[in-house]
């Protein structure tokens, strides 16, 4: 008998937990769930499609994954693997790569490294838009669109080079 009341405990705190999951966010959670593949990479200089970029990116019961390779310089390709986890709570997105792993250079002369792209969880403010949702970050220099069919990533600052990348993704999953 007393187990039966843990059990049922734990049922109704779990039940308590999910409602109180906001409407907005079970909205944004379903419109940014699913898998996306880049159709353009923009460096700030150059558009570049497959087969010279390419990868995906995944967000699916609180994971993230994103697989990206870099075939534009072809004697030094780079690939990054990472995967983690993110939220939305209160409107806001969060995730973070706790596992990343990059490699750069040709089969006889690689690098491999597994420092994660940023440090800690990064953080974007959700707000609904006529296409769905734009998601900017605290520090204003990324934002992604996610709309129904694609999103859109924009970093103002990105890699250690600090400058402008933008990539778009075409939803794969329906």
């Amino acid at each position: 008998m007393k187990n039966s009341f843990f059990v049922l405990l734990a049922y109704f705190s779990l039940n308590v937990c999910e409602s109180q999951e906001s409407e907005p966010d079970k909205k944004a959670i379903q419109l940014l769930t699913g898998m996306y593949e880049v159709v353009s990479w923009h460096d700030g200089d150059t558009l570049h499609i497959p087969p010279s970029v390419s990868g995906r990116w995944s967000f699916l019961d609180g994971k993230v994954m994103c697989i990206i390779h870099n075939r534009v310089e072809s004697d030094e390709p780079q690939s990054a693997i990472g995967w983690g986890y993110g939220s939305i709570v209160d409107g806001i997105f969060k995730y973070s790569y706790p596992e990343f792993m990059t490699t750069k250079g040709s089969k006889n002369a690689s690098v491999v490294s597994q420092d994660p792209p940023f440090d800690g969880e990064r953080k974007y403010k959700i707000t609904f838009t006529d296409y769905g949702i734009l998601m900017k970050s605290f520090e204003g220099t990324q934002t992604w669109e996610i709309h129904k069919d694609k999103m859109v990533y924009t970093d103002l600052e990105w890699g250690p080079e600090e400058k402008y990348a933008q990539r778009t993704w075409k939803r794969i999953t329906e």
